[in-house]
């Protein structure tokens, strides 16, 4: 399955790069189009990602995660 998001937490930062329209309209709608967070906010902006029922994928594990 193609993720909508290939995401990276970095330590300090977590990156998010759309891979697909739904993923950028999520995106846009939610950051206003940031694809870098601070890392007190990347997994609440994750999480928020697959509650709305996008497919992520963490880049330096390779692991792709869906709500279902």
């Amino acid at each position: 399955m193609k993720p909508d998001i290939e995401t990276a937490n970095l330590g300090t930062i977590w990156t998010f790069r759309p891979t697909t329209d739904a993923g950028l309209r999520w995106l846009k709608r939610h950051t206003r189009g940031e694809t870098i967070a601070e890392h007190r906010y990347g997994a609440d902006i994750a999480r928020g990602m697959l509650k709305a029922g996008l497919v992520l994928q963490d880049v330096t594990t390779g692991r792709q995660v869906s709500r279902g």
